[in-house]
């Protein structure tokens, strides 16, 4: 059987998502290796808005659209951006500067 375009859709989607919860990993072990460096070239009010969108999109994924597999692979892509604004929050903590969002 061939499979629909929205199969293809779907499945590409999730493939897309795991490929972006894959590459948190060493984003954030970067981030964690200089706290200064995080701290200076990351924006705490655009890794909030992603983290934020990312949220809304995990809602609708979960509520509306209610296909697992896709929810899961939003849901690793906010776990990813979560981890990035905990370590930036860190990181901005540690090198005392403000957490601002501008």
């Amino acid at each position: 059987m061939i499979p629909s375009v929205i199969e293809l859709l779907a499945a590409s989607y999730l493939a897309a998502g795991l490929a972006i919860a894959a590459v948190y990993v060493p984003r954030v072990r970067c981030m964690l290796a200089d706290d200064h460096a995080t701290a200076r070239s990351h924006s705490l009010g655009a890794e909030a808005l992603w983290t934020l969108c990312r949220l809304i999109t995990l809602a609708y994924v979960a509520a509306i659209a209610q296909q697992p597999l896709i929810t899961l692979s939003v849901g690793l892509d906010l776990a990813g951006r979560v981890a990035m604004l905990i370590v930036l929050v860190r990181a901005r903590t540690r090198c005392r500067l403000p957490l601002r969002f501008a």
